[in-house]
């Protein structure tokens, strides 16, 4: 590489001894190198500047779950040189980050990243990961129905589903709130709901309970 006044750099490791002169004992540290240039690092070896990089890290703890609705938070990511961290995040719809904050977008999964550049000091620092799960305002969080399932989706006027038992049904839209509850015999009127996404909580006899994404149109 070339050092800022365009003499060559060569990187060595870390915990090299400065380069300079010995007068009774004396370390002295050279501040030019042989052609008269200001040094720009920690070593000197004749007409060439060589430097060293230190290495860093990241911490940057587990990610609690979060539900549609809470509020932005901070991210608290910090590198063993004290220099910045930034992040990003997967998949927006999810979640959004600005600076160190992240705004809830949406349900489903998304993975933050953190990050630091590095600097004339420091090499870049290994990129770490966390995983953010949001769930609806109701704490669903994924949905697993092996026991109930919808006949039809999209779902106009009246929803169906095929299982055993079926006893109560719960519907939610996306923010958590209830929109429909009531005992399920032979569908569930939705015609009322406007067109979105709801969540149904299906509730069967032997007291199992199942969570049941669908579309309204």
């Amino acid at each position: 590489g070339l050092s800022s006044d365009s003499i060559p750099v060569l990187k060595i490791g870390a915990g090299s001894s400065a380069i300079g002169f010995v007068t009774n004992n004396i370390l002295t540290a050279l501040t030019t190198d042989q052609l008269g240039n200001s040094r720009v690092a920690n070593t000197d070896a004749g007409a060439y500047e060589s430097t060293y990089l230190n290495y860093q890290t990241i911490t940057f703890g587990a990610l609690t779950v979060k539900k549609v609705g809470d509020a932005n938070f901070d991210l608290t990511a910090s590198a063993s040189s004290g220099l910045a961290v930034s992040y990003s995040s997967s998949i927006t719809r999810v979640a959004t980050v600005s600076g160190s904050t992240v705004t809830i977008v949406g349900a489903g999964t998304t993975t933050i990243y953190a990050d630091q550049a590095g600097n004339s000091n420091y090499y870049a620092a290994p990129q770490v990961s966390r995983v953010l799960t949001v769930g609806t305002a109701t704490g669903i969080v994924s949905v697993q129905n092996n026991n109930v399932y919808l006949k039809t989706n999209p779902v106009t006027e009246t929803l169906l589903l095929e299982g055993k038992n079926i006893s109560q049904i719960c519907i939610y839209n996306a923010l958590g709130k209830k929109m429909i509850q009531s005992a399920y015999l032979n569908g569930v009127d939705v015609s009322k709901l406007q067109s979105g996404i709801y969540f149904a909580i299906v509730k069967s006899e032997d007291t199992k309970t199942n969570a049941i994404r669908f579309i309204k149109q």
